[in-house]
């Protein structure tokens, strides 16, 4: 940004805190500005469930300099980003994602991008990193909270990396799902406390719908040690091998009481049991009974 008279008067270590561009290097932010389609064609809602209306991002603000707060100065910076100056009055550029050359878009997707190795995204980019209208302002708890965000950040590596780590989950669920049988989809249900399924497809069929639609909770219960512990858990409770008093919260096997489940673990009484089995003394004769009787 060009500095002329009392405008763009940032710190050095301020201006050296703004990543650098490198020629041919896009970075990409985001408007915040969408709002929910309601258009009654569901087709047309399904293609855009969201509008971005054209909103002009301001290109003059006043921040707090965090550094030159540091060295006692007057912090308070007021930054712009011109087209021209009248002298030391600046003619301020007029910036409204979705425009190009006055021509509105077709349709905008509420992104864009600036691009490095162009003077003037360089120099709107210093900008957009230091303004309060930046979500991801790198004043950080600096920024301003009175003016609302505008437009955020997008960190497309990390993005694409999220991509990428979700496709790879999603494949090795579905791998599995693919030679997983009938009583290991039972394992998974009692553990994740699903209705008995007698038929074998049934409970396959539930199983590939957890796998292709929350494959982290799938591979999750798949892969937790404690998987056959809470599946034999589970079992017992439906069989009444394990009898539970929500009320009271005890739990017996025949007329011994093994345990007592505490009020705020009872919601979950598998997991609550499964841990009382791993660090009770007698927990392994206890499981042993109870697969014993499962048998």
């Amino acid at each position: 940004m060009q500095t002329v008279g009392k405008f763009n008067t940032i710190s050095e270590d301020l201006m050296k805190s703004i990543p650098q561009l490198e020629v041919g290097q896009a970075v990409t932010f985001e408007m915040l500005t969408g709002v929910k389609n309601n258009d009654p064609d569901e087709k047309e809602r399904q293609r855009n469930p969201v509008l971005y209306p054209k909103a002009n991002i301001p290109t003059r603000d006043r921040i707090k300099d965090p550094y030159l707060a540091k060295q006692g100065k007057d912090a308070w910076v007021e930054i712009v980003v011109a087209d021209y100056w009248d002298k030391e009055r600046p003619i301020e550029r007029l910036f409204v994602p979705g425009l190009s050359d006055g021509v509105t878009n077709f349709q905008f997707g509420g992104k864009f991008s600036l691009v490095g190795g162009n003077q003037r995204d360089e120099e709107l980019y210093e900008y957009l990193m230091i303004t309060n209208f930046n979500q991801d302002s790198i004043l950080g708890e600096g920024r301003d909270t009175s003016k609302i965000p505008l437009f955020k950040l997008v960190n497309t590596k990390a993005a694409s990396q999220k991509t990428l780590t979700g496709f790879a989950t999603l494949k090795e669920a579905v791998s599995i799902i693919s030679t997983l049988t009938a009583a290991e989809a039972r394992k998974i249900g009692a553990a994740l406390n699903w209705n008995e399924f007698t038929d074998d497809d049934a409970i396959l069929a539930e199983a590939a719908n957890l796998a292709r639609s929350n494959p982290e909770e799938f591979l999750k219960v798949y892969k937790d040690p404690n998987l056959e512990t809470k599946a034999a858990i589970r079992k017992a409770l439906d069989t009444n091998i394990l009898n539970f008093d929500m009320a009271t919260g005890k739990v017996n096997i025949g007329s011994q009481e093994i345990t007592t489940v505490a009020k705020q673990d009872r919601g979950n009484v598998t997991d609550a049991l499964t841990q009382f089995i791993l660090s009770a003394k007698n927990g392994k004769e206890v499981l042993e009974n109870i697969k014993s009787q499962l048998k």
